[in-house]
């Protein structure tokens, strides 16, 4: 009937397409946020961590908290939630 159902592929995330710079840049901030939560000895919000560290000021909320979570992942850091905030600690 003259439409276009030409069907285009999804792509398909993969994590070894990341351009090298951008891999090193990401292991360069989660020292930072390793380094910042073990020198403050607290536990501290995405948000917090954000506004407390200059070395993480320019980065998106869900930027940051990607990093954490990897680092949780690895077992580097801890997560844990207290009245329904969502905290990181070395």
């Amino acid at each position: 009937n003259g439409e276009n159902t030409e069907i285009f592929e999804q792509d398909i995330f993969d994590p070894a397409e990341i351009p090298e710079n951008i891999v090193v840049e990401n292991e360069r901030l989660k020292e930072v946020i390793v380094n910042f939560l073990q020198a403050s000895e607290k536990a501290f919000t995405v948000t917090d961590m954000i506004k407390a560290s200059p070395d993480l000021a320019d980065l998106t909320n869900q930027k940051v908290s990607r990093l954490a979570n990897d680092l949780v992942d690895e077992n580097r850091i801890v997560k844990f939630s207290e009245k329904r905030k969502t905290y990181f600690k070395a």
